[in-house]
């Protein structure tokens, strides 16, 4: 009896040792990466124990794979669980998943808030790309000129004139590690200050009243043009290239005047000249030599004129019928008798 006994026992023991051996398996394996950019190459790393045949679902419909550590290419877009059965070599099993997302790259979108600029003046870049995967993204924005910002919306200013455009570039990359890029070629134009004069056909207006012609010079660019004339008497400013403006005043005096030009890339530039246009009148006046009243026969009499202001012409009436306009200018009268000498300014 007693040895019946402790064969019973013994087999009791075996028994549950050798259950206990075949529910001793357990899935496990990680992933080469749990978020990535489709299309991806994922590998997986088995860690399972107890186990001597796999099964893995890739979670995507294509055929399963039972070798213990393989790797699978996703080509599209999604969320895919993989799902790993361990087996036993009694039968047992153990599963274990997990999930990856895969997700696309960015499109990649951007504007600038001025595309042609005076030279230094600044420009904001704004950012409106969609990420296409949660969280933020990075941004790498190349100028064109060597330069380059990894501000999401950064202001810059281009100091060197290029009229032909830099091209501007924008490369943007998600969570995912995904990343897509967007270039503009030729942007953004830059241009020089504007260089700026102007004249008028006549800057001495003879009286209280008159009219003036204005002519105006620019380089630099671009154009078109605005123009802002000031005449300094206050009337209504002037906005074309060359105006033409009356004066009119009850004293005779002087006005400056001032030109301001803005291209259609934001230079500007301005010029006034003080005292420019004057309203005046003319007092004629001259000297002779001799000085006296009286001359000799075949001696010359030289007549120089000395009217205020400064004069454009002037005729001489000699007071023998003859007439001349140089200044000074000489005559010889050629019978005796009494002339009057006239000086026209």
């Amino acid at each position: 009896m007693l040895c019946i006994k402790s064969t019973f026992s013994s087999f009791i023991f075996l028994f549950i040792f050798l259950s206990l051996q075949a529910r001793a398996v357990t899935a496990d394996f990680t992933v080469s990466s749990t978020i990535g950019c489709a299309p991806a190459a994922i590998s997986f790393f088995n860690t399972s124990s107890g186990a001597t045949s796999y099964d893995w679902d890739f979670g995507d419909g294509s055929p399963h794979a039972s070798t213990a550590m393989p790797s699978h290419t996703y080509y599209a877009i999604g969320s895919y669980t993989i799902i790993l059965k361990a087996y036993s070599s009694s039968g047992a099993s153990s599963t274990k998943s997990i999930t990856i997302h895969l997700y696309g790259p960015p499109v990649v979108y951007f504007k600038a808030s001025d595309t042609a600029v005076c030279v230094c003046n600044s420009i904001t870049f704004t950012d409106s790309s969609v990420l296409n995967s949660p969280g933020t993204g990075t941004y790498n924005w190349q100028y064109g000129n060597g330069d380059f910002s990894t501000t999401h919306n950064p202001t810059y200013a281009y100091c060197t004139p290029n009229s032909a455009g830099y091209t501007v570039i924008l490369k943007t990359t998600n969570s995912a590690g995904c990343f897509s890029s967007l270039s503009k070629p030729y942007y953004v134009s830059v241009y020089d200050h504007l260089s700026l004069g102007f004249s008028a056909d006549t800057t001495t207006i003879c009286g209280l009243r008159g009219g003036v012609n204005f002519i105006s010079s620019i380089s630099g660019g671009p154009a078109p043009y605005i123009y802002d004339w000031d005449f300094g008497d206050g009337t209504p400013h002037a906005t074309v290239a060359n105006p033409h403006h009356v004066y009119s005043s009850t004293t005779y005096r002087s006005y400056k005047v001032k030109l301001t030009v803005t291209s259609r890339a934001g230079c500007v530039d301005s010029i006034a000249i003080p005292d420019y246009i004057s309203l005046t009148h003319v007092v004629a006046s001259f000297t002779t030599t001799p000085t006296s009243a009286s001359l000799c026969s075949n001696e010359y009499l030289v007549a120089t004129n000395t009217s205020t202001p400064a004069y454009d012409a002037s005729m001489w009436l000699w007071g023998d019928g003859d007439t001349s306009n140089s200044d000074p200018d000489t005559h010889m009268y050629s019978a005796s008798g009494t002339y009057t000498l006239k000086l026209i300014t």
